[in-house]
């Protein structure tokens, strides 16, 4: 299967799975938010399981900006 068509199916799942429509019927916020998830995805493929969980750590430990 080639990378496009292998793209392709993953918008459609997701798409189906998050919004119950095909990617073509989607909105463009819908639209991003299935490339969102895709971007996510790689995202944790490129860190593996333990960095993405490291980085979320990280994420918490980080203290929120005070604006007085």
């Amino acid at each position: 299967m080639s990378s496009s068509k292998a793209n392709d199916d993953l918008k459609e799942q997701i798409a189906q799975e998050r919004h119950g429509r095909s990617y073509e019927a989607l909105d463009t916020n819908q639209k991003r938010s299935v490339a969102g998830v895709i971007g996510g995805l790689k995202r944790k493929e490129e860190l593996g399981s333990e960095g993405y969980s490291e980085m979320g750590k990280k994420g918490a430990q980080a203290s929120p900006a005070t604006g007085s």
